[in-house]
């Protein structure tokens, strides 16, 4: 889907190029986003790519709403982060009054947890009440901490390799991947720290997504609360009651992440054959490259001791090391020691100054890091599928919201082994399983900012069979393109059964709302949509009644 041309109707555009935002109330009047009388209102903000949503419930007290906000960041690399996750926050601190009655982090992605640290002072401000996490987080979950241990390790190999690197471009690949988790080291021999890691915080401090999850439980904490963890399957949820506010006829439906290693680390529906590396005393393609990446120096036993001299490519007999090599004239002058003075150039007398770099295409100093990009990629998808995922029911109606932040295919194909028994009235009980929720989904939030692998076919888009299908995608096509060299982000053909199965209704965060309805749209239902749609700067508001 192209970005939307404005029309004759759409507000003047801004110097930025957005519309101009209707001019907002003065703070200190209350909350300044009011809930339908029935159902529920949903602000998906646009701070670029990343996952930022406000949902405001009608409660017990009409005057009243409750708040639940679903991750808030923004991708390393984004112009002017900090700047931007202000303006969110402050916006979100408005329309609520100060109270996030429920926020819910869904996996430890900087695009989905930045403006905790970089709006840190406004989200300090506001009274989280109730905290919710993936089991994923859970300190006293066995199977958790195992994979925050492989999953710890994996990244520090990663940074390790980036800093470590000979030559910066053969790690460029590497860099946007561990962007991800926030900080991103410096080349070997530079300053602690780059300048998009800086940037990430907006004021030159350290920060990562480790940053973020402590910070969330501290704002919790301060309202005495301390986090939840959420399980696929457990039996359906209410929101929960807090100062005194209670929510009727809503149901929440805990879909993922599954609680099995294997599911996890499905991240790809073509990634048949592909291998786990889970065995930690075997020499994998994984473990010699987390022996090449992490200095010796930091071996914890003997079998690592072992397994870094089975990942050298020759015996010990064989090795040179760097320092020895970097003084040995024929060395330096044919395997790049950019900086020895004692180097002769070819065809130049006397020693050879800098700049002068000597021929690096003879060193095997960055071979190990052809093993890089894949467990880098193995990392990202395997934390995208850590994603907490929900499906959302307004009961009387009968509507579903479906939240499923970046599931990829095994969180997606957990959900099929799920089924829960709630009340139907004077029906009884009847049974519920991801079929039904998907065919009354009414917003879906794609998944991983439309990218190829985080929406389900068969299982998962084909399935949401609505009239009423609205669909939100967090995503910036120019920051993907130009900043993250992302070409399939978003994935055209995704974008185009989007549009198809929610006739025409896709609010994508850097596109404008037409005024008149698409050529896929039916005109009734797009009048209809565009009476529940609201399209601001920050923003774009759908309400779904209940």
């Amino acid at each position: 889907m192209a970005p939307l041309k404005k029309t004759a109707k759409t507000p003047a555009a801004s110097p930025a190029g957005q519309p101009t935002p209707v001019p907002q109330p003065p703070r200190g009047k209350g909350p300044t986003m009011t809930p339908p009388k029935s159902g529920v209102k949903v602000r998906m903000y646009r701070q670029g790519l990343g996952d930022c949503f406000l949902l405001a419930y009608p409660t017990n007290h009409p005057d009243k709403a409750f708040y639940m906000l679903i991750d808030c960041g923004v991708i390393l690399g984004t112009p002017t982060p900090a700047d931007k996750m202000a303006k969110v926050a402050s916006d979100i601190e408005e329309a609520t009054g100060g109270d996030i009655h429920l926020l819910v982090a869904t996996h430890e992605h900087w695009d989905h947890l930045s403006g905790f640290i970089q709006a840190g002072d406004i989200f300090g401000r506001l009274r989280v009440h109730k905290l919710w996490f993936a089991w994923t987080e859970d300190p006293t979950d066995a199977l958790a901490n195992k994979l925050r241990k492989d999953f710890g390790d994996d990244r520090e190999a990663l940074r390790a390799a980036v800093g470590r690197a000979f030559s910066q471009g053969s790690v460029e690949h590497l860099r946007s991947l561990v962007e991800f988790f926030g900080e991103v080291p410096a080349p070997a021999g530079g300053p602690g720290q780059t300048a998009l890691a800086a940037a990430a915080a907006g004021d030159g401090k350290s920060s990562n997504t480790e940053a973020a999850l402590t910070a969330l439980r501290t704002f919790a904490k301060a309202q005495g609360s301390d986090p939840e963890y959420r399980h696929p399957g457990e039996p359906p949820l209410s929101l929960p009651s807090v100062a005194g506010l209670s929510v009727p006829g809503v149901r929440l439906y805990v879909l993922g992440p599954p609680h099995d290693e294997k599911s996890l680390r499905s991240i790809n529906p073509t990634a048949k054959g592909q291998e786990v590396y889970a065995d930690s005393s075997a020499l994998t393609a994984r473990t010699a490259f987390r022996m090449a990446a992490v200095p010796a120096d930091q071996e914890d036993s003997t079998q690592e001791k072992d397994l870094r001299e089975r990942s050298f490519p020759f015996d010990q007999r064989l090795r040179i090391p760097l320092e020895e090599a970097a003084s040995i004239p024929f060395f330096a002058e044919h395997y790049g020691f950019e900086h020895h003075q004692s180097a002769t150039a070819p065809g130049t007398p006397g020693p050879v100054k800098p700049p002068f770099h000597p021929p690096t295409w003879r060193r095997i100093d960055d071979d190990w890091l052809g093993a890089a990009g894949g467990l880098a990629l193995q990392l990202d998808s395997f934390t995208n599928n850590t994603s907490l995922a929900m499906a959302i029911e307004l009961i009387d109606s009968g509507k579903v919201l479906l939240f499923a932040a970046d599931a990829q295919v095994g969180n997606w194909l957990s959900w099929g082994d799920l089924h829960w028994s709630v009340d139907n009235g004077k029906a009884g009980k009847k049974d519920v399983r991801i079929e039904d929720l998907l065919a009354r989904t009414v917003l879906y939030k794609v998944g991983h900012h439309a990218s190829h692998n985080a929406t389900m076919r068969a299982k998962g888009l084909e399935l949401m069979t609505s009239p009423d299908l609205v669909a939100l995608v967090p995503v910036d096509e120019n920051i993907a393109h130009n900043v993250k060299h992302w070409n399939q982000m978003p994935f055209k053909p995704l974008l185009t059964r989007l549009s198809e199965k929610a006739r025409g209704r896709v609010l994508r965060v850097d596109t404008y709302l037409p005024d008149a309805p698409p050529a896929n749209a039916d005109a009734k239902a797009w009048a209809a949509f565009k009476k529940t749609t609201r399209a601001e700067t920050g923003f774009f508001e759908h309400e779904v009644s209940g």
